[in-house]
């Protein structure tokens, strides 16, 4: 067999294999209605809004009422700086009233700079097949290697500059033969929401690889 010929037939087996594993997350039920209106600001919060709090707008002090007074929340914890006593930081759990997207087995979580909510970050059981056929493709973001942590893992990110949001999720990189477009895990790997306030353009464009960062 001719290599020109090998690489055609090895390219239409990768596609046949693509589009098989799309066509598998498109029959299994992603809940299109229900991650739209997760999505989605609540009625009467300009977006980016989420949970009533809004990023870059929202004081810390606002949003600790917000949170104590929703009914998906359960418990606060509210970090405080001992040297000024300036509130650092907010995570809570869940009452079991949120919506079935938010994983709740996890703490949601605010960030803060000068008394202003800069960001919402919750993990949930949205997974990037659900993103894909529900929402336009990302606008930047891609695979990174993250050498810092043990073991190494590369990061994927999709990103929104658009709607101040982006979704992350991090996987060993013994895992990584598996987390390309021809396989699985990659569409099933649940994502972590963060809708900010700070600019998120520093993304590369978005492309959807057939490889992923080498982990040596």
């Amino acid at each position: 067999m001719n290599a020109p010929r090998f690489i055609i037939q090895l390219s239409l087996v990768m596609a046949m294999t693509f589009f098989s594993v799309i066509g598998l997350i498109r029959v299994q039920p992603h809940h299109d209605e229900i991650l739209r209106d997760f999505l989605s600001p609540p009625d009467g919060c300009l977006s980016p809004c989420m949970m009533k709090i809004r990023p870059g707008v929202t004081t810390i002090r606002d949003a600790i009422d917000l949170l104590r007074a929703h009914e998906w929340v359960d418990t606060l914890e509210i970090r405080d700086d001992d040297r000024n006593a300036i509130i650092d930081g907010v995570n809570w759990s869940w009452s079991g009233a949120q919506s079935e997207l938010i994983d709740p087995h996890t703490l949601g979580s605010l960030t803060i700079s000068d008394g202003i909510v800069t960001g919402i970050h919750i993990r949930t059981r949205i997974t990037f097949g659900d993103l894909w056929l529900t929402r336009p493709p990302p606008q930047r973001g891609g695979f990174t290697l993250i050498t810092r942590s043990t073991p190494k893992r590369f990061q994927h990110a999709a990103v929104y500059p658009d709607d101040n949001l982006f979704f992350v999720n991090r996987v060993p990189c013994s895992q990584r033969v598996a987390h390309t477009p021809d396989g699985r895990l990659l569409w099933q790997q649940t994502m972590e929401y963060n809708l900010v306030s700070w600019s998120i353009d520093y993304f590369d464009e978005y492309v959807l690889s057939t490889y992923l960062p080498d982990c040596d």
